[in-house]
């Protein structure tokens, strides 16, 4: 992960306009995105939480293959920069968001059909300034 933070940071142009892809297995998430953009996949059983970081970049993480249980907490900040929530759709989501000219847009359908496990929460905790947060079920 250090090599890849590095890369994000310190790359050269060409490095800094594509996405860096990566899937991830790991129970706790850790993202930085700096003039640059990160896609990952999580696909941890065990999800923990995370933390995601985005400054004149983005990111796009998919949890819909992970798994959780109990109230999780993701921290976000978006700085001038965007953060894309990919999440299954049964998960309950809590917006602790605070910021100042940003927006958290949950595009998730509504289906009165399918039910929210009240077991597990996913609790959005952190900033966003002159930034957006998306977060989106398939």
């Amino acid at each position: 992960m250090q090599y890849t933070q590095w890369k994000n940071v310190s790359g050269n142009a060409s490095q800094q306009q594509t996405d860096i892809e990566s899937t991830d297995s790991n129970d706790y998430l850790m993202v930085r995105s700096v003039f640059s953009g990160v896609v990952k996949k999580v696909v941890s059983k065990n999800f923990q939480g995370g933390h995601i970081s985005c400054v004149f970049g983005g990111a796009e993480i998919d949890l819909s293959q992970a798994d959780m249980s109990g109230q999780i907490l993701l921290k976000l900040e978006a700085l001038f920069g965007g953060i894309k929530l990919i999440v299954p759709p049964h998960w309950a989501i809590q917006n602790e968001i605070e910021g100042v000219f940003h927006g958290v847009d949950d595009k998730r359908r509504f289906n009165p059909d399918a039910s929210i496990n009240p077991g597990k929460v996913l609790v959005l905790k952190g900033s966003a300034v002159f930034g957006g947060i998306e977060i989106k079920s398939y």
